[in-house]
């Protein structure tokens, strides 16, 4: 009977230590209910969306040649925007302090290197339109056409300069001026490409047009790509070393086809323009980099926007949405409004043409043969054509194949034959 009382007095006294052991809200301990014998765990629950990651780090950009620079994305999460953070009220994303993406913090040297790039591949696309006159006699010959038709294959290479930018230009604010530089290189190499094919001048005449619009994308978009580079103070040097490009292909262009077209057939000469476009665009599409800093911000926007939940957006875009019509509508008028109420672009859009294409091209397309490297020197002695010193020049003698008309103000080389 005693042993009964003490069992009894023993269970009691353990009953009151766990009444005392438990929660005063009435909750279960759920892990008393885990086997002790076992090492398992309780898993722990994955994160939501709207929890802070570890580490920001894993969301940053990788490096690669044609993205020289990041920033980190830690640091980009650091930072603080102006705004809300929801649809009404959208985070306005900036550039920060010293970003390593802005293209105007990029080294001096970068900044010259990409700009040589894009010159060159200027000096591509103008040495192309030029280089078809000096394949002249044999695509008369091979085609059995005029000459007025085979210049066709000229003036609607060149009208495509005109009318390219008009699309060109305002798409590149649209999606970036390297995705668009870079997709108008590939096409005009198919269409330049073409031209070893082609069997008539009409086919030659249309892949010749369907190229220069293409084409035209060189001489408007890395305009814009030096404003992104370089500031105010700087950028007069690198648009003089671009600027270049565009005279001296139209002059190196009728040499370089008559001695391709001499040596071998005016088709080589198109293999030569498309292998060395091939070159130029590869290089530029490794080493040349989105410049446009809205493009760049809208698309950090978008992986803010993506990470967090929250709603980014940049300042144009909040102030002026994309709208391709209304950019459109905006790159055919501005170009006239320019022309009109600036007396300088006027001057100009008048004096390029016509000194490249008048003056150049239809002085010299007849007119000047080569037969080996000594026969360049009449074409440099017509350098100084333009200064002063042309009298004291005029009567010197002794050099080969020149003869000066003097009866009219122009002066061209004749009778310089092979």
């Amino acid at each position: 009977m005693g042993q009964d009382v003490a069992q009894f007095q023993q269970s009691a006294d353990q009953s009151m230590a766990e009444e005392q052991q438990m929660p005063a809200d009435g909750s279960v301990n759920v892990d008393a209910d885990v086997d002790a014998d076992t090492d398992d765990t309780v898993p722990i629950p994955p994160q939501t969306a709207n929890e802070k990651p570890a580490a920001w780090s894993q969301y940053t950009l990788k490096r690669r040649p044609w993205r020289p620079r990041v920033t980190d994305f830690d640091r980009i999460m650091a930072a603080r925007y102006r705004g809300g953070g929801v649809p009404n009220d959208p985070y306005i994303v900036q550039w920060l302090n010293d970003d390593p993406c802005n293209p105007k913090t990029y080294s001096f040297v970068s900044k010259c290197v990409n700009t040589s790039i894009l010159a060159v591949l200027n000096l591509c696309i103008s040495l192309a339109s030029s280089a078809y006159i000096g394949a002249a006699e044999g695509i008369k010959r091979d085609f059995h056409c005029s000459g007025e038709v085979f210049l066709l294959g000229l003036s609607f290479f060149v009208l495509g300069f005109g009318t390219g930018p008009l699309l060109f230009a305002p798409l590149s604010e649209a999606l970036g001026r390297r995705n668009v530089l870079m997709v108008c290189m590939v096409l005009y190499i198919v269409w330049t490409g073409a031209c070893i094919a082609a069997q008539n001048i009409q086919t030659m005449i249309v892949f010749r047009a369907f190229a220069g619009i293409l084409g035209a994308a060189v001489t408007v978009i890395p305009s814009g790509v030096i404003a992104d580079f370089f500031d105010a103070e700087q950028r007069g040097v690198a648009i003089a070393l671009y600027a270049s490009t565009p005279l001296l292909g139209p002059t190196l262009g009728p040499m370089i086809g008559g001695f391709i077209d001499m040596k071998t057939s005016w088709r080589w000469l198109f293999v030569v323009l498309t292998l060395f476009t091939v070159a130029l665009t590869l290089v530029a599409l490794l080493f040349v980099p989105e410049t446009y800093a809205p493009v760049l911000l809208r698309d950090r926007a978008k992986l803010l926007s993506k990470v967090t939940g929250d709603t980014y957006m940049t300042k144009v875009d909040l102030e002026n949405p994309v709208d391709f019509s209304s950019m459109v509508q905006k790159s055919l008028v501005l170009p006239w409004a320019l022309s009109f109420r600036e007396p300088i672009v006027l001057l100009l859009t008048v004096f390029g043409p016509f000194r490249i294409y008048k003056l150049v091209l239809l002085t010299w397309k007849s007119d000047l043969h080569l037969r080996n490297l000594w026969d360049l020197v009449p074409v440099f002695r017509c350098i100084p054509d333009c200064l002063p010193t042309r009298s004291r020049l005029e009567r010197r003698r002794g050099w080969p194949g020149v003869h000066w008309n003097t009866s009219r103000h122009n002066h061209r080389l004749h009778d310089h034959h092979f």
